[in-house]
């Protein structure tokens, strides 16, 4: 059995052919007539491989006759399921970018309508239902695949097997389960039309708290800190740990914004709380940084990881820079010490003091129309001046004043009078 590649082209498809098939289920072929007017077609014979593990799908095939079957690894053996006419074949390996690991195999002549990306993504835009009859097709695919992993083994084990989906060091679920959750919640929100966000979880610096600690006590550290991410969520968030030793939490229905304080949240409880390990020690509170994501097109599960991830590394680059800067702090310049005037020897207690006194104000003079007071200040023990208070200037009596200013001639007008003068 050999790989075909008969590629059969034609310059119009037969429309025909595509009505009633799931791909243009309720698709007016008018709509989508010139997308596929030049749309090429694949002839194979019986036996011919269509895909192979290991390959990777760059196009869609839209079974236009025949049967196919698909098979867990090589050809051989009992098939693990079907393709009928009117199925599209290589929709989700397509979709996630990821190798195949099934083989497809024809059974008898088939002929497919080969979709590349580029046509592909011009029927989606079309105003047409062919994005949700993608939908339903992905949808249909992964309740098929859970179902076959769903079927107990064909010859019992002698002990149970582990649980596949259960992470053995902190109990959470593992990246096979979160791989097959994720793919669901893509599917739910893109056909709701719902945001969906990821926040990855790290500890902040692994490499010190392994020579810190060392890997156990870091192991044991790694179960308590799963424990206080898992009471930290809501009911509908979903924890799981992944294959590089990151939490990963999905938070379906949860706009940029909610995920930022579901974040924040789980930086407080976890960098507040103290490790506890039963029957060991306790630890200080292990620092840990985090990473947010947003759904913004229908893309893979892995894909929407990888993005988490990278913010996460952008994140504790940055913490990590700004705790390697050194803390500079200000040293308050010294006071100096006020000079005691009774310790100075005359001289210069005399010198002191007239230079306390140039910078001091004057103080406001004693008011006696009688005589003129002597006001004593203290400046240190020991030592005072003695300001003499000024004359108050005489008052002006009325009958001194000028009654009518313009009988006055100008040099009589601007002297002083004599009894203001003394």
């Amino acid at each position: 059995m050999a790989i075909a590649n008969n590629m059969q082209n034609h310059k119009t498809a037969d429309l025909t052919e595509l009505v009633g098939t799931q791909l243009f289920k309720q698709v007016s072929m008018a709509q989508v007539a010139a997308l596929l007017r030049y749309c090429p077609t694949l002839t194979l014979m019986n036996g011919d491989k269509l895909i192979v593990p290991g390959q990777t799908v760059d196009k869609v095939h839209l079974l236009l006759q025949g049967n196919m079957q698909v098979f867990e690894d090589a050809p051989s053996g009992k098939p693990i399921g079907q393709i009928r006419q009117g199925e599209c074949v290589g929709l989700s390996s397509f979709v996630d970018r990821q190798p195949c690991h099934v083989s497809i195999v024809s059974e008898g002549i088939c002929r497919l309508l080969v979709l590349d990306e580029e046509r592909l993504t011009a029927l989606l835009n079309t105003p047409t239902v062919v994005s949700r009859n993608m939908l339903f097709m992905l949808m249909n695919y992964l309740r098929q695949k859970a179902a076959r992993a769903a079927e107990p083994a064909a010859a019992p084990a002698a002990t149970p097997a582990p649980n596949n989906h259960v992470d053995a060091l902190t109990g959470l679920h593992n990246q096979r389960w979160l791989d097959e959750t994720l793919d669901r919640l893509i599917l739910r929100a893109a056909t709701d039309r719902a945001p969906l966000s990821l926040v990855a979880v790290d500890l902040l610096d692994v490499p010190g708290l392994t020579a810190e600690y060392g890997q156990e006590m870091l192991d044991m550290s790694l179960c308590e800190i799963a424990k206080t991410l898992s009471n930290s969520l809501r009911p509908t968030d979903l924890i799981a740990r992944h294959a590089t030793g990151r939490f990963v939490i999905m938070l379906p229905s949860t706009s940029q914004e909610d995920a930022e304080l579901v974040a924040a949240r789980i930086q407080e409880n976890v960098n507040s709380k103290e490790i506890v390990i039963p029957g060991v020690c306790v630890l200080p509170p292990m620092k840990v940084v985090t990473g947010r994501t947003l759904m913004s097109a229908f893309v893979s599960g892995r894909k929407l990881v990888d993005d988490a991830f990278a913010t996460l590394e952008q994140n504790r680059a940055i913490l990590l820079a700004v705790m390697a800067e050194p803390v500079i702090e200000a040293t308050p310049e010294p006071e100096s010490p006020a000079a005691d005037l009774s310790t100075l020897p005359p001289e210069e207690a005399a010198d002191s003091m007239d230079q306390v006194l140039s910078a001091v104000e004057p103080l406001p003079a004693a008011q006696d129309d009688n005589t003129a007071e002597l006001t004593a200040e203290t400046f240190s023990e020991g030592a005072f001046c003695i300001i003499p208070t000024p004359e108050p200037a005489p008052a002006i009596h009325a009958e001194d004043e000028i009654s009518d200013s313009s009988t006055v001639p100008p040099e009589e007008h601007h002297s002083d009078p004599s009894h203001l003068a003394a």
